[in-house]
């Protein structure tokens, strides 16, 4: 899939072909102009010395307004900018294309993120663009007002052929710029049409790509293309003054927005001038925001992604519209696709980690491995199918963002676990999180980060109360506190000495300290896989004060959790239909788990045993809280996490052996077979 159509999937939108002719040779659609203040508008934004504006410019000086407004269509529909976004009208057909579009063509009724409503109509028979869906989530109307929908009416008139399509494009623009032209004077952040990031995405993806897609039909009338190009107009007025708000995901939107509109209409009086100002800051942000390594610092793959999207969109439209990008941008791009694709899992799964959902970019990252020449991707990418192998062990350290993901190959059914040892991240996006660990056995989830629910409506206590706070993760809790919130952003990558990578294992650590508590604690976790067999895990407590410490693994609600009993709590975790499944196993020779439970869907006392694998959807999921009293001093608790098949258990072992103020030594037998491992903390 391309950058382009990468870009509107943010935006709800479906894959456009290109090509190019000539507008058909009827005038019906030349209408005359749109709302009176919306012309005034119109001719006040455009350059009307540019090149082709001399029947424009005839009409004005003649004083017919409707004749100079019909002129201004004529000249988009029969230019030769945006050539990249301009194709043939499909061949005439009466057919359906189904689905959501035609709920949206025929009842008004959409489906964001699973929120399914009907949007209601106001007095004048327009829509209620503020309307907030059918839980009261202000997300619903953010999505509504980012247009995705003008794609899909795209996609169906050329799968179909039916005119209907584009009259339903037709007549949401008219409404829409009708009720929300001019834009606002200042920066609107909440419960509107114009917040930055909306912007950002209609003129970074769904208005240039619709408005040039529909040029050669007679059902986009000129009142309605006037009054869009209009919009286009205050759409980059708006981004220009206001393009720096919001965090690092939303910049690239806005600024991507602002760099599209200058880039497609360079008729607008101040093109120029917002093309170098969105190069300059995009630029900035990408340097300033993405580490060194090449993961965007909110620390979530999907922002990554969106942010990915939108910085790699607009290197493609610099480069189609025939400027040269800055090769900066370029360098910072491929790195961000490698973060991608060498963090996926065997079946091209990225992590759920922060505010992210569950996403297969497999097929994204095969086109990027096509475009840049990675064939090192492809192979990720096809599960070893494809390509060619990476160079050396196949997991990666992503040494400023805090990343480990580990892994024992790249083919199916392949071993996989991604342990977070960084900062937050540097918006709202990130979770308290530091030092969980997620585990995955080819398309088998395991272990998991229970997700991000929702930032408004219903489920927003969820996230808020339990998705984004460590209660919702693979860590510990003392006291019942969650962690602190700081770093939020790396200063520095990690240092060499706290983590590696060997043919035959892996090993990071790393600590935290918690909010509220009473005195003062420190947990360290340090973590060693043994490639292709199993992972050790050591938590180490410090503190000041006597403590109860909660150890929490949070399994997927596709498997089934079973605990020994109270004096030997091993547990199982097994996938109720492939039979794979991991074995927790505490280890004995120092602090002991008193208890282990098993919470499932529990909402008291607090929030336990839920998954939210996307945004607005979740589950009862089962998991594990082992619980302990601890004294002054240090505690080390230690873990195996062994893979199963069958449905069979491990019968695995292991006991701390020796334990001093840096190190731990412990003995392991899995199979059979006695390792012992001496593990900094």
């Amino acid at each position: 899939m391309s950058a382009r159509s990468m870009l509107l999937w943010v935006a709800m939108g479906g894959m456009i072909t290109t090509s190019n002719t000539a507008h058909a040779d009827s005038t019906t659609w030349l209408d005359g102009c749109p709302h009176p203040a919306i012309t005034t508008l119109l001719f006040s934004s455009l350059n009307l010395s540019f090149p082709g504006f001399d029947n424009v410019n005839a009409a004005l000086k003649a004083g017919n307004q409707t004749a100079a407004c019909n002129a201004v269509a004529q000249y988009y529909a029969d230019a030769s900018t945006a050539s990249w976004l301009r194709k043939a009208a499909p061949r005439p057909g009466t057919s359906r294309a189904g689905g959501g579009v035609d709920a949206v063509l025929l009842n008004d009724t959409y489906d964001f993120y699973g929120e399914v409503g009907r949007v209601p109509r106001n007095a004048d028979g327009g829509l209620d663009w503020l309307f907030t869906g059918p839980v009261n989530d202000d997300e619903f109307c953010y999505a509504l007002n980012r247009h995705g929908v003008w794609l899909s009416f795209n996609q169906a008139w050329f799968q179909t052929g039916n005119a209907e399509y584009a009259a339903a494009f037709d007549k949401r623009v008219a409404d829409w710029t009708t009720h929300n032209l001019p834009g606002p004077t200042r920066n609107t952040e909440k419960n509107t049409t114009w917040r930055t990031i909306e912007a950002g995405i209609r003129a970074g993806g769904s208005w240039p790509t619709s408005f040039f897609a529909f040029q050669n039909t007679d059902t986009f009338r000129a009142s309605t293309r006037c009054a869009m190009i209009a919009g286009f107009a205050e759409h980059g007025r708006y981004l220009n003054a206001f393009g720096d708000a919001g965090n690092s995901n939303w910049r690239s939107m806005q600024y991507n927005g602002l760099g599209m509109v200058s880039l497609v209409f360079p008729e607008l009086n101040h093109a120029d001038e917002w093309y170098a100002h969105a190069e300059t800051q995009i630029l900035a942000d990408m340097e300033s925001g993405v580490y060194p390594d090449g993961v965007e610092d909110e620390e979530t793959s999907m922002y990554h992604k969106v942010a990915l999207i939108n910085f790699d969109e607009l290197l493609n439209d610099v480069t189609q519209s025939g400027r040269t990008p800055d090769p900066r941008m370029k360098s910072i791009v491929e790195k961000m696709f490698n973060y991608l694709a060498y963090t996926l899992d065997s079946d091209g799964v990225s992590p759920l980690n922060s505010d992210s959902d569950t996403v297969n970019n497999g097929g994204y990252i095969r086109d990027a491995a096509s475009k840049f020449g990675r064939p090192d991707w492809a192979y990720i990418a096809s599960s070893g199918v494809n390509g060619t192998v990476p160079d050396g062990p196949p997991s990666a350290m992503f040494p400023w963002a805090g990343q480990l993901v580990s892994r024992n190959g790249w083919e199916e059914g392949s071993q996989w676990s991604w342990f977070d040892v960084g900062p937050r991240g540097s918006s709202s996006h990130g979770h308290l999180d530091k030092l969980h660990l997620s585990v995955r056995i080819g398309t088998v989830r395991l272990l998991v980060d229970s997700g991000r629910f929702s930032y408004d409506g219903n489920l927003a206590h969820f996230r808020e109360s339990y998705g984004a706070i460590s209660a919702g993760h693979n860590v510990l809790l003392l006291d019942g506190k969650q962690q602190i919130s700081t770093p939020a952003k790396a200063i520095t990558a990690l240092a060499n000495d706290t983590w590696s990578i060997s043919d035959e294992q892996d090993r990071a650590r790393a600590s935290i300290t918690f909010e509220g508590i009473v005195g003062e604690a420190t947990h360290t976790r340090s973590l060693v896989y043994q490639r292709g067999k199993f992972w050790v895990v050591v938590d180490r407590v410090i503190t000041d004060h006597p403590r109860s410490v909660e150890g929490l693994w949070h399994a997927h609600p596709n498997c089934t959790v079973t605990v020994a009993d109270a004096a030997h709590p091993a547990a199982r975790v097994v996938d109720n239909e492939t039979k794979i499944g991991i074995d927790v196993i505490p280890l004995t020779g120092q602090q002991q788990w008193a208890a282990a439970t098993i919470f499932k869907g529990s909402s008291s006392p607090v929030l336990q045993g839920w998954y939210s694998p996307n945004y607005g959807s979740y589950t009862p999921s089962p998991t594990l809280s082992y619980t302990a009293s601890i004294p002054t001093g240090s505690s080390t608790f230690a873990w195996v996490l062994v893979p199963t098949f069958g449905g069979v258990a491990s019968a695995a072992t292991g006991r701390i052996t020796m334990s001093n103020d840096t190190h731990v030594v412990l003995d392991v037998i899995v199979g059979g077979q006695l390792t012992t491992y001496t593990i900094a903390l």
